[in-house]
């Protein structure tokens, strides 16, 4: 009868461990996601000065736009990257379902959505006109770039950090200009209107599937207090 007691009260003591584990687990998810959130401003802010650099060297030379379309991306995770060390939540991030990869993920969704937005600000103030210049522009940047992002956002439980994040970024891109410049009958049935209306849609799914993916993990932390 001893031993059985002692059994019993050994299983208590683990699943009591095992649940504090857990609930420790979700409130550093939901502390990071709060972080997150507040950081938004930043995002818009990136966001609002990569599109006047977009237009302006598209202007001047549209064989390296998309090399510097893949260096503002670059320098969005270095940033990330720079500044997750010096706030120290590399241990934070490690520990919580919401690892680097994802971060980088939602973040650039947050992105693609406010450029998205200003791209058809722009148009609406332009009055059409040089709409083949915009709609080459995005069609070779931020067309592919919301494929990509939806993409990585539906397998983003294969997803563990900022490179895995890029390569599917540059992969899914490559295959997307690959098939926009090769088969120019697809060129022709898309018109600036409905290119701008894709990018809005994409966006707009993009960021549902971030919040959502936040809802869960604060209902997850919620659901142990």
């Amino acid at each position: 009868m001893n031993e059985k007691s002692e059994q019993e009260q050994l299983f208590l003591l683990a699943r009591d461990a095992l649940q504090d584990t857990l609930r420790h687990q979700e409130r550093r998810t939901a502390l990071l996601w709060r972080l997150f959130l507040s950081d938004m401003r930043y995002y818009a802010l990136f966001a609002l000065i990569s599109i006047p650099i977009l237009i302006l060297l598209s202007s001047a030379s549209q064989s390296g736009m998309t090399f510097f379309w893949f260096a503002l991306l670059g320098l969005f995770g270095l940033y990330e990257i720079y500044r997750q060390k010096y706030l120290g939540m590399d241990e934070l991030i490690k520990t919580c379902w919401m690892n680097s990869g994802r971060c980088y993920l939602y973040k650039s969704a947050l992105c693609a959505l406010t450029q998205a937005a200003l791209f058809t600000l722009l148009l609406m103030l332009e009055q059409n006109s040089e709409e083949a210049h915009y709609l080459w522009l995005i069609m070779n940047t931020l067309l592919p770039a919301l494929c990509a992002q939806l993409a990585a956002l539906i397998i983003d439980r294969f997803i563990a950090n900022a490179v895995q994040v890029f390569s599917a970024y540059a992969f899914i891109y490559a295959v997307i200009l690959f098939l926009l410049h090769s088969y120019p009958v697809i060129r022709s049935m898309l018109s600036l209107s409905l290119v701008i209306m894709i990018c809005l849609c994409l966006g707009s799914v993009d960021v549902l599937l971030t919040l959502l993916h936040g809802r869960t993990t604060q209902k997850g932390a919620c659901s142990w207090n």
